[in-house]
């Protein structure tokens, strides 16, 4: 039940993508948000807590029979990584490295699996049953959605 549809090369290649688009922005532009829009450096954040949520419902789908998947509240986590003041300028570096880590740690997960487990599924609480294909076409479309607003700025 393997997808085909997953260009692995293109998968592992995201965070070398964003760092290539955060980066051709001037560092003033990071910061500034609009009203009900987030700024760059908060969507790097949201992309960031996405991959961690990925990779966790990924190795839960991997390890427990059928287990809950539950959505997230993304603004207040966004909101938590900048208590206690604003994230500097310097820490882009860290983040950056931070998403390729969490990237190529899921894709290693992914590349290796199994026959077996490309069929093991998980309950989503808002959307039902997914299957291991849909739960990672579901990270690539949510974060490609997240690059194609970073490269609007």
């Amino acid at each position: 039940m393997r997808s085909d549809s997953i260009d692995f090369e293109h998968y592992l290649s995201f965070p070398s993508r964003v760092r290539d688009t955060v980066n051709g922005l001037q560092i003033d532009q990071l910061h500034v948000s609009q009203p009900d829009r987030w700024s760059p450096f908060q969507i790097l954040i949201h992309i960031i807590d996405s991959e961690v949520v990925y990779y966790q419902r990924i190795k839960r789908v991997l390890t427990e029979d059928n287990p809950q998947l539950p959505g997230w509240q993304q603004t207040p986590w966004i909101d938590a990584s900048h208590r206690g003041g604003d994230v500097a300028a310097s820490d882009l570096e860290a983040q950056l490295s931070l998403l390729e880590a969490i990237r190529e740690r899921n894709n290693a997960i992914v590349r290796n699996m199994t026959e077996r487990d490309w069929k093991r599924t998980g309950e989503h609480t808002r959307d039902g049953p997914l299957n291991m294909t849909e739960l990672i076409m579901r990270q690539i479309d949510h974060a490609e959605g997240h690059l194609a607003t970073l490269a609007n700025f």
